[in-house]
């Protein structure tokens, strides 16, 4: 996400080498599609990749698979954490060991398509001004079938939503400038770095889909999905004075819309009043009127008013 009077960090031009990538694989009782996951990453087209698995206090099979795999390849290396940190701290503790230039990290039951790694190390290595890339990743079912295809969005939609998605690449020094994974976030550790990152730096999407990302009862988001939301409308209020007085209307109006829709319309029309007292521009953009007129007007009168604007524009000339 560009911000203006930012200056993005200079970086070397291409070399035309490989640039060496760390992976952090955080994983705790993964050991069903754990051998997937590691032979998706050893099936890389690009080579010059370290494998650091971190297992935070499994109870299954999990260590023994990883123990493994490090035996097999030197790339690959296991830290074992006890007790266990959760997802934040594993990551960190992962990262305290990488090596590489670019970084990333995955999930103990979803797979990266062979050219994940070159097209991302690709584009970083081309775009001086680009610090972080993100890509687009098709949905599997616990079987392995694939069930479609996500598109992730633009980075200026990064405060309303996470865009991101499972598959992303990073330079290291953004890792270091920002901090690490906040282990006070749990569950939203994620979607709490991307949003510091993209105050700092500039992130692009890449509109291919270069990872598998399975849907199944027994994920994480999953079994925690209402905390997951709770956990990220946290994050984004504690970040909100990074954004500008656009961004920060923009926000509140889209929670004005989500209480709404769970019928709490007077908690909504109170925040919908609020933002407009304090950033009345904000109603010059389509989306956030509409929310507006939703959340403020009776649904018939609402209804009414889209009805008469989409003849207004089948007008000829309109």
């Amino acid at each position: 996400m560009d911000r203006p009077g930012v200056t993005p960090p200079a970086h070397a031009p291409s070399s035309g080498t490989p640039i060496p990538v760390s992976i952090v694989l955080p994983t705790r009782n993964g050991s069903r599609y754990l051998d997937g996951a590691i032979e998706s990453v050893v099936a890389q087209t690009h080579k010059d990749w370290e494998l650091i698995i971190v297992d935070d206090g499994s109870t299954d099979e999990t260590p023994l698979i990883a123990a493994r795999w490090a035996t097999r390849d030197s790339r690959i290396r296991t830290v074992t954490l006890d007790p266990g940190r959760g997802l934040p701290g594993a990551l960190n503790a992962g990262f305290d060991r990488a090596r590489g230039e670019l970084w990333t990290w995955t999930s103990d039951d979803n797979y990266y398509e062979p050219n994940a790694l070159a097209r991302m190390a690709e584009c970083l290595d081309t775009d001086s001004t680009v610090d972080f890339v993100y890509s687009d990743y098709h949905t599997i079912d616990e079987a392995g079938t694939r069930s479609g295809t996500v598109t992730v969005g633009p980075a200026s939609e990064l405060p309303f939503r996470n865009i991101v998605g499972p598959c992303f690449l990073y330079r290291a020094e953004l890792h270091a400038e920002i901090g690490g994974y906040d282990e006070s976030v749990s569950l939203a550790e994620d979607y709490d770095f991307w949003l510091r990152a993209a105050q700092r730096f500039r992130l692009h999407p890449i509109h291919e889909p270069l990872y598998q990302y399975r849907l199944h009862a027994g994920s994480l988001t999953a079994r925690h999905e209402d905390e997951i939301a709770q956990a990220a409308r946290r994050v984004v209020e504690r970040q909100m004075t990074g954004f500008t007085a656009e961004v920060q209307a923009g926000v509140r109006l889209r929670r004005a819309l989500v209480d709404y829709r769970r019928g709490a319309r007077g908690r909504a029309r109170i925040g919908v009043l609020r933002v407009l007292a304090r950033q009345p521009n904000i109603l010059r953009d389509g989306r956030s009127r509409q929310i507006a007129v939703d959340c403020l007007l009776p649904r018939s009168v609402a209804d009414a008013m889209r009805a008469a604007a989409r003849r207004i524009r089948r007008r000829p000339g309109s």
